[in-house]
């Protein structure tokens, strides 16, 4: 910017690719959530680690034991924080497969009954559409069943596909 106001277009000083806003990326937002529901500092720690290891799906890309080695700290300290991390927005985030992100968006939304446990454990039967196999482990009727599957099919695969990646660098 020139003193008489006037905006030079050659001038260096110019960043318009400064100027663009972008969203938040997953790691800020469950950053943002993380420093609201942990206090004490290795829990923090772990956490921030934790988030370090979801992919852009929202799901934890690492085994707990090699983390807890890694931190040198016990699993189960590994586990408490990731049950707090677990119950994070977007639902189903921390998830370590498909069946634990389908489960924990159904806890948010309290339907995870035991007849809904019991689908979600023979997820491969639902792939396969073999409606009486599920019918029967359920216990319910066929129409619970197709009550069931809706529910599950509303559900999304990959919570993390909400936010965007980080911020692609211009080549200069």
């Amino acid at each position: 910017i020139k003193s008489s106001g006037a905006v030079s277009l050659d001038s260096n000083d110019l960043d318009f690719g400064a100027s663009l806003t972008r969203g938040k990326t997953l790691a800020e937002h469950l950053t943002d959530q993380m420093s609201i529901s942990l206090h004490d500092p290795a829990d923090r720690l772990i956490g921030q680690h934790l988030i370090g290891m979801v992919n852009e799906a929202g799901y934890l890309t690492s085994d707990l034991a090699s983390v807890a080695e890694m931190l040198g700290t016990g699993e189960d300290r590994i586990e408490s924080v990731l049950k707090i991390l677990q119950g994070f927005d977007p639902a189903g985030v921390f998830a370590r497969d498909l069946k634990e992100c389908l489960a924990l968006q159904l806890k948010d939304r309290d339907r995870f009954d035991p007849a809904m446990a019991t689908l979600i454990a023979n997820i491969e039967l639902l792939a396969k559409r073999d409606f009486q196999s599920l019918k029967a482990l359920c216990k319910v009727d066929l129409e619970d069943i197709k009550d069931m599957v809706a529910e599950v099919r509303r559900l999304d695969p990959k919570p993390g596909h909400a936010f965007g990646a980080e911020p692609v660098q211009p080549v200069v």
